[in-house]
């Protein structure tokens, strides 16, 4: 899979009764338009169903231009109806992050489970490489750009740690804890992923 430094990261929530018509609107709509952006080279989607935020969508940049540049900004201005409707039904329950990556290990996109860790901790490099998570596939360590647009200003940061099983991830987030302002969530995968 192709690897950029650039990661635009969506997370959402709506009323569990609206589920499939979030996941009906990703598929036949919202992933093919995002994906058809210049310099967008993959969309992914993974699930956690205790986050407050069940839903994340990954989308996996050349560099971090391209959420402020004019393809992502034409697309976010010229609604669909149907995506004016998902609007109105996630409402504040939706995030959106833009990153620059810092560090990265390991091949993305072939595994079932991320462990997401978002915190005020700048990841150090080779931090990984001495504590590498049994059945991790890949590690990738990324700062909101700009750091002050960071929706929440102690989670500058965002680590994906991508594993080959739910429960390997599960096991990893057992042994990193949840140490001060960190937010952690193991998603499994859902949908189809899109490579550009």
């Amino acid at each position: 899979m192709k690897t950029g430094d650039g990661l635009i990261v969506v997370w959402m929530n709506v009323d569990p009764r609206h589920d499939e018509e979030l996941h009906d609107w990703y598929e036949g709509e919202h992933v093919a338009e995002v994906a058809a952006i210049d310099g967008v080279l993959s969309v992914r989607r993974f699930f956690d169903p205790s986050h407050a935020l069940r839903y994340m969508a990954m989308f996996e940049c050349v560099d971090e231009t391209i959420e402020p540049g004019a393809g992502f900004q034409k697309m976010v201005e010229n609604a669909t109806p149907w995506t004016m409707r998902i609007r109105k039904l996630f409402g504040e329950e939706r995030r959106r992050g833009n990153y620059r990556l810092l560090h990265a290990v390991g091949n993305t996109g072939e595994g079932a489970a991320l462990l997401v860790v978002q915190s005020d901790i700048t990841p150090e490099d080779g931090a990984f490489d001495s504590a590498r998570p049994h059945g991790c596939l890949s590690y990738r360590a990324y700062v909101q750009m700009p750091p002050e647009n960071a929706f929440r200003p102690e989670h500058q940061h965002l680590e994906i740690y991508e594993f080959d099983d739910k429960d390997a991830s599960d096991s990893w987030r057992l042994s990193l804890g949840a140490g001060g302002n960190a937010d952690l969530s193991v998603r499994t995968r859902t949908g189809t992923p899109i490579i550009t």
